[in-house]
């Protein structure tokens, strides 16, 4: 039945109507009473019933004031049907009025009422006041809200410029939202928009479930444009019911232990002892010592490229946005090493020289080591071997002639003396001069000023070259791995371990996939079966174990709400999975009824991706199931789609309201095709459609940005691909997303985590939405209407191989002649070792420490103390280590695994449960693992390159083979998985391998991640692959943003809840929650530590100098003098990033037990060297 009501001036009642007309000389007012008797029918199952009710409702509007609403004189009649009220459901009413000039009114109203197969209309026009009221059941009219029973919809739409968001009480859901046009409309009038829903009685609130869904920051660009455009909305409601939920349907499930083993990351077996016939003289260190570097960069306009990368400088999209043409012709000093060369190697191609000075008493020069410089040492002395690419003169006057391309050459002149003396710097291809001015009050103490060129090219390098297309060397034996993929999954290429979707590929395949900023999941239960999708809110965080500061030990999010379920109506207990398609952003997921090829649902899995997206292949009849159960369903229609996509309103009981999308093959109608509500927690389609495309995703609570979802509906994702360049100080890099479909726009819906907006290039605020999403555990998201996410990045240039601080920055290092001797004294006592011997029987984690150990105490040696013969003798005792690596003699010898495709040990080939080697055969730590051993490979090449050896270049297919089985770059490389740890989209790694966990991903130690990073850097420069060196920086300066957003809480951390950041750090942060513990235990050395060690060069790069201060004095302060543990020596060099005096005092006391205070990974020549050259140079 339909019932239209017109009203002009005069207004005509279906019973009553009393006009009141109140004219004040001041403001004139139209007031009046309306008395209305409306009928309607239930769209609920069972038998319609009709009820009638009257309501009364004062309605007043002048041009000075808002609308006001007031009712009385409310009198209520209904007539109920057999059915229970439980059962009963209700249809609101929507009035509309416009205010016209001249304080006319016209007031009209159109009701629709009918069965649930009868359309709800409503509109207004452009200028207009939208009132909304529910009627109520029972004996409650709608001014007083509904009965616990009932549940009301009303939608309505005029334009899209001032969004009204509406929600409802507690034990009631009422829907009114109402967009009006407001003072956008250029009314000669003052504006009117008010929009007012009156429900029961409790708590209002203007979400629809989503916490903080909207930015406080307004879309802008192109994307703003959107808002300001009238859109047409008309809506349909096709379900309504109301039921009472509890329990895991509601409020999930959740996980929270953490199991607790006995391996601790300490290493506790002693060194093998061995006399060395070598020692340091310490007397002979008798003068302070400065360190300098002085780097000259070159950029040529030659980019270096891969060709089965297939980048260059014009492929990322939309628009080039590199670094401006520049080259930076700088000598500044560094904490680099002071080296002796004669030589380039022929390795490298060269775009720098680094030229750098110490004081020494004697010195040979000899050849270079390979890396992103050629590099040269003068050192005042009184005797030199000088190579011919040097003209030494009594006054050491050092003239170095380099070219950085074929067309160019610059020449660098360097003049020290004990006395104040210029030095100068000549570029023959530019004519620009970079001036140094070395001074000095003693013979060892000096100081730089710098200036910098700048010519009309740059160099940009491909930062995704392939390490190596080549298969790993047969020193690693060929097995495949004992761990068992499950059912259904297969991959044209190597098979990723590490990334989000672990869950779908081993184990039961029923944990969670978390993509962000949903998560999604095999699902199947005694009524539906299909994928589910959920998406947490704040509201759902669980909190607990407080200590006494307040602090929660744990985040945890719900499990196992399966909101929405991507499903078919053929699907029972005999569907089954299929996952494919896997690469280092994405995968997909195929359900069919017993594996059916031609009829089956395809889901893709992209990280970032805005809709959860499933297409149905051949007969297949869509379904969309919910555990929860649904509240409202509602069809709506918008100018703003593009043609053929259909869209759906569901509302949750939950009180969550996802948006849905529906695209045909072909242009789909809603005469053709239709989806319809079979129960509460069914809805399905009408009838199959091949090709046809579901989207679903969360609805704004600003209804008004839905612009954007309803301009990206229609195209998915499928996965991205990242790809950059850097021009070797800044890097710019995209995620190139292959998409699918057409949308109004041509993009589609991306969100981006926190620390992505640190680094996004200046174009990315032309797609920002507005939109916000709530991830699991990293904070808010925020929507983009792209088809790219591209960034731009600083690369630290300063962190290099000595010790090196912010607070040091490009201040050079100096070490006293006291400080030199102690240093001598230590080294010659911790390098009275066999290294072989020590790490004989050890697994491949403590190996690696040990002989990275080692390596840090050969730096020291050469490059800090200088001293040759022990240089010799140490890099000698390091070779001879190293060889059992090299010949796969260790406790677990290393295999090239044929079935993932990447090298493991082979300690835990018997048990996925014994843990020998931390799990590495499944490929839980390899960067932990890894990274230790590449960064002692690094040092041992570049110190044997400096003597004029070849070990890096004979050895460099082995240890790439570590570097490609973490860090493959290229898909080109097929014998490893490309970015196997590395989470690109996360800006970190993930620790755990082929392990089921419904809490998904983890890692525990952050700052083994980023060692891992350094020491790649490192090797790359050794080996000059500059490609390698750049990504290893990028990786670096990626880790800075999202670790100090996700793992170091300082106390302005916004991205985290405040509930923890009083912790400090993360703790082992998972995917789905954030535990502040360790796997190792609970101590607080524990669960700081394993996020400090090992203390390096780049540590203060990512540890700021403010966390580590705030962590130190909140945590670390109140236990570090109890402390009797190698976890004290690590701790202790932590503090060296904001407080090195105090530390250097710690290492350096005369009464100092290194059986104490130091494991066996951690030495302390390189902590006095560390801390000592830091103390000296912020002091």
């Amino acid at each position: 039945m339909q019932v239209y009501l017109s009203l002009i001036l005069l207004l005509r009642f279906v019973e009553s109507a009393y006009i009141s007309s109140i004219v004040d000389s001041a403001n004139d007012v139209l007031e009046t009473d309306v008395i209305e008797t409306l009928s309607y029918t239930t769209v609920t199952v069972g038998e319609p019933y009709v009820q009638q009710s009257k309501v009364v409702t004062r309605v007043s509007a002048s041009p000075q004031s808002s609308l006001t609403i007031v009712s009385h004189n409310k009198a209520t009649t209904s007539t109920n049907s057999p059915q229970s009220s439980v059962d009963s459901t209700l249809r609101t009413t929507i009035q509309s009025l416009s205010w016209l000039s001249n304080y006319e009114s016209q007031f009209s109203q159109t009701l629709t009422i009918g069965s649930s197969k009868d359309p709800v209309v409503t509109g207004s026009s452009i200028n207009s006041i939208a009132i909304s009221e529910t009627t109520g059941s029972s004996n409650n009219p709608v001014v007083t809200g509904l009965s616990i029973n009932s549940i009301s919809i009303s939608e309505t739409t005029s334009s899209s410029n001032d969004p009204v968001a509406t929600g409802s009480s507690t034990n009631s859901i009422a829907i009114s939202e109402t967009i009006s046009s407001g003072n956008n409309t250029g009314s000669s009038t003052s504006p009117i928009a008010t929009s007012e829903t009156i429900s029961s009685a409790g708590a209002f609130t203007a979400t629809s479930g989503v916490v903080s869904n909207v930015s406080s920051v307004s879309p802008t660009g192109k994307i703003a444009t959107l808002l300001s455009q009238t859109g047409t909305t008309s809506t349909s409601t096709l379900f309504s019911s109301y039921s009472l939920i509890t329990g895991t349907k509601l409020n999930g499930t959740y996980l929270t232990s953490v199991s607790v083993g006995t391996n601790n990351p300490l290493v506790t077996q002693i060194p093998s002892y061995s006399s060395q016939e070598t020692e340091i003289i310490t007397s002979s260190l008798t003068s302070n010592k400065t360190i300098y570097t002085f780097t000259i960069s070159t950029n040529t306009a030659t980019a270096i490229n891969e060709t089965a990368s297939g980048i260059d400088s014009t492929q990322l999209s939309p628009t080039p946005f590199y670094p401006s043409n520049s080259t930076q012709v700088s000598l500044h000093p560094t904490s680099s090493s002071t080296m002796l060369s004669s030589k380039a190697n022929p390795l490298y191609s060269s775009n720098s020289t680094q030229v750098l000075l110490s004081s020494l008493s004697s010195s040979t020069v000899s050849s270079t080591y390979p890396s992103s410089s050629t590099q040269s040492s003068l050192s005042p002395s009184s005797s030199s071997t000088v190579s011919p690419l040097f003209s030494l003169s009594s006054s050491t006057l050092a003239t170095v002639y380099f070219s950085s391309s074929s067309s160019s050459s610059t020449l660098a002149t360097i003049q020290s003396s004990s006395s104040s003396s210029p030095a100068s710097v000549y570029s023959s291809s530019s004519s620009t001069q970079a001036n140094t001015y070395t001074s000095t009050s003693s013979s060892s103490e000096s100081s730089i000023i710098t200036t910098t060129e700048n010519t009309s090219t740059t160099t940009l390098v491909n930062l995704f070259n392939a390490v190596s297309t080549d298969e790993p060397p047969t020193v690693f034996s060929r097995a495949a791995n004992p761990m068992s993929l499950a059912d259904g999954v297969s991959n044209s290429g190597p098979i990723q371990t590490n990334k989000f979707y672990t869950n779908l590929i081993v184990g039961s395949q029923e944990s969670s996939a978390f993509v962000y900023p949903y998560s999604l999941w095999k699902y199947t239960s005694s009524d539906n079966y299909g994928f589910a999708v959920q998406h947490t809110t704040a509201s759902q965080y669980t909190f607990g174990n407080y200590d006494s500061s307040n602090n929660s030990e744990y985040l945890v999010n719900p499990l196992g709400i399966a909101q929405v379920v991507l499903s078919a109506s053929d699907f029972d207990s005999s569907m089954t999975m299929e996952v494919d398609e896997m690469t280092l952003s994405s995968t997909r997921v195929i359900l069919s009824e017993s594996n059916d090829s031609s009829n089956y649902l395809e889901i893709p899995l992209v990280q970032g991706m805005g809709f959860a997206s499933g297409i149905y292949h051949g007969s297949l009849t869509a379904k969309i199931a919910s555990s929860v159960g649904f509240n409202t369903f509602v069809s709506e229609s918008s100018s703003n789609l593009a043609q053929g996509v259909l869209k759906y309103r569901i509302k949750l009981l939950n009180d969550v309201t996802w948006l849905c999308y529906v695209i045909g093959p072909d242009d789909l109608t809603s005469s053709d095709f239709s989806l319809q509500v079979t129960s509460e927690y069914v809805i399905e389609a009408n009838t199959s459609v091949d090709g046809l495309i579901i989207q679903l995703a969360v609805a704004p609570s600003e209804t008004d940005y839905e612009v954007y979802y309803d301009q990206a509906a229609g195209m998915y994702v499928t996965d991205f691909q990242v790809r950059g360049v850097s021009d070797g100080s800044s890097a710019t890099y995209e995620f190139s997303y292959t998409t699918q479909g057409e949308s109004a726009s041509g993009c589609t819906m991306i969100f981006a985590l926190p620390h992505h907006e640190s680094s996004f290039s200046d174009i990315m605020q032309d797609s920002y939405t507005g939109i916000q999403l709530l991830s699991t555990t990293k904070g808010l998201m925020n929507g983009y209407l792209t088809t790219a996410l591209q960034f731009s990045a600083s690369l630290n240039k300063q962190v290099s191989w000595l010790p090196w601080s912010s607070q040091l920055g490009s201040t050079p290092l100096e070490y006293s002649a006291e400080q030199l001797q102690l240093l001598a004294e230590v080294a010659n006592t911790e390098l009275q070792v066999s290294i072989s011997e020590s790490i004989s029987g050890l697994n491949t984690y403590y190996l690696g420490k040990i002989i990275d150990k080692y390596s840090y105490i050969l730096l020291t040696v050469s490059e800090i103390i200088q001293d040759e013969a022990t240089t010799n003798s140490t890099l000698e005792n390091m070779k001879s280590a190293f060889d059992i690596l090299l010949q796969n003699e260790q406790l677990y010898p290393l295999v090239y695994d044929t079935k993932f495709n990447g090298i493991v040990s082979s300690g835990d080939w018997d048990s996925t449960s014994t843990q020998y080697d931390f799990g590495n055969t499944y490929y839980n730590d390899h960067h932990f693992h890894y990274g230790y051993i590449i960064h002692a490979a690094a040092v041992i090449g570049y110190v044997d390159s400096k003597l004029g050896g070849t070990w890096a270049t004979d050895n460099k297919d082995w240890v790439n083979s570590l570097v490609r089985d973490v860090a493959n770059p290229s898909d080109s490389d097929q014998y490893f998985p490309q970015s196997r740890m590395f989470d690109w989209f996360n800006g970190h790694s993930w620790a755990a391998g082929l392990y089921e966990n419904g809490n998904g991903k983890n890692e525990e130690s952050s700052s083994e991640d980023y060692n891992f990073a350094y020491g790649m850097k490192l090797w790359g420069a050794t080996i000059g692959d500059l490609s390698m060196e750049l990504r290893g920086d990028l990786m670096i300066s990626i880790m800075k943003d999202s670790m100090n957003d996700y793992f170091y809480y300082q106390d302005d951390n916004t991205v985290e809840p405040e509930e923890i950041i009083g912790n400090k750090v993360s703790g082992i942060l998972f995917d789905n929650i954030i535990d502040y513990t360790t796997y190792f235990g609970t101590n607080i050395e524990y669960i700081h530590g394993i996020h400090m060690l090992p203390i390096t060069p780049v540590s203060s790069n990512i540890r700021l100098e403010s966390f580590v201060s705030e962590e130190w004095q909140t945590k670390i302060s109140p236990i570090i003098s109890s402390l009797e543990s190698g976890w004290a020596g690590i701790l202790r060099l932590n503090q060296a990033l904001f407080d090195p005096v105090d530390s250097y005092a710690f290492f350096s006391a005369s009464d100092f037990d290194s059986t104490t205070y130091l494991d066996n990974g951690m030495s302390r020549t390189w902590a006095l060297a560390f801390s000592g050259g830091l103390a000296n140079s912020v002091a």
